[in-house]
Order: structure tokens, then C-alpha cells, then sequence
């Protein structure tokens, strides 16, 4: 759940449900723009395990579930 405003849960209706809530801090969009032009400015890319197929998407989901993975698992859409 994300927000840009204030806002009211109420703990009761969470507790009936049995929900768990986790807050997550992102930082800001200046924040964000510095991470990205850092990225380009190394040429950093993400470090990529293995590569399915679509066809054989269902295997992909399975190796990175076992996580056994080293890196980003992709599927290749046609």
C-alpha cells in the first residue's frame, strides 16, 4: 500500500483480517534521478543468471523459486 498523503488505517478492521503491514521508506525523486544518473555515468547493468524462453515460462518461475539463481532470472517475451 503507498501513499503520497496523509491517511487513517484502522488497527481493527487489520487485526480481524489478521493482516500484517510492513512500512517500506523510499527515498526522494532528487534521490532517485542521482541513483539513475550514477547508473548510466558506470554503465551498470544488472547481472543476469539465465535466460527462458516464454515458452518455458513455467521453468523459470520454478529455478527462481528454488533460488539457486546468481543473478536476474529473465523470460523472453516473443
Amino acid at each position: 500500500m503507498g501513499a503520497l498523503s496523509e491517511g487513517d488505517a484502522d488497527p481493527v478492521n487489520i487485526m480481524r483480517r489478521n493482516l500484517v503491514l510492513e512500512g517500506v521508506t523510499v527515498g526522494s525523486r532528487a534521490m532517485f534521478e542521482s541513483m539513475n544518473e550514477a547508473i548510466d555515468l558506470h554503465q551498470m547493468q544488472p547481472v543476469i543468471d539465465r535466460v527462458f524462453p516464454f515458452s518455458h515460462a513455467r521453468e523459470a518461475y520454478q529455478y527462481f523459486a528454488s533460488a539457486r539463481d546468481m543473478g536476474k532470472v529473465v523470460i523472453d517475451l516473443p
